[in-house]
């Protein structure tokens, strides 16, 4: 193989070159994509209990289970895709009462997938988190400003 390179043009040297430092690229990109996932899985998990934790200690909530998976859904497909849509995430949120309801939306939301836009290229990976992470992912701070003060109006403390 080093006789192969040896002899090679100088094009072909480059060439080769270029092919391992991409190559090499590629796989520390994916190594370190592994350990972020696994921190924000570690995370989640914490969260998790958390929100559980907390649940048990609050009155039951005002918003029924089917209510809850539906409006996990919206926030799911108001997440998704290029940019967010924000005034569907605030509509939601609008029609929490309690803190009972906020904890019960994120345990019913769970941990999902938020799909990159498409065409967004090779390197473009989905989000995969808990309704927290995915708003830290996909708001700026002042939409998490506005979401935040919505639930302040209404004496709702989780933020």
């Amino acid at each position: 193989m080093n006789d192969l390179i040896k002899s090679s043009p100088s094009w072909a040297k480059g060439i080769f070159l270029i092919a391992i430092t991409l190559g090499a690229g590629f796989v520390a990109f994916k190594i370190y994509k592994k350990v972020q996932d696994n921190k924000l899985k570690a995370g989640a998990k914490q969260e998790g209990d958390s929100v559980n934790s907390d649940l048990n200690k609050l009155p039951k909530a005002t918003l029924s289970p089917a209510q809850l998976d539906g409006y996990a859904n919206q926030l799911q497909v108001a997440l998704n895709g290029y940019g967010s849509d924000e005034n569907a995430i605030y509509k939601v949120f609008v029609n929490v009462k309690n803190d009972a309801d906020v904890l019960s939306l994120i345990k019913s939301y769970g941990i999902r997938t938020i799909q990159p836009p498409t065409g967004t290229g090779f390197f473009s990976n989905k989000f995969e988190g808990t309704l927290s992470q995915a708003f830290a992912e996909e708001l700026d701070p002042e939409e998490i400003t506005a979401l935040n003060m919505i639930l302040a109006q209404k004496g709702i403390k989780y933020r």
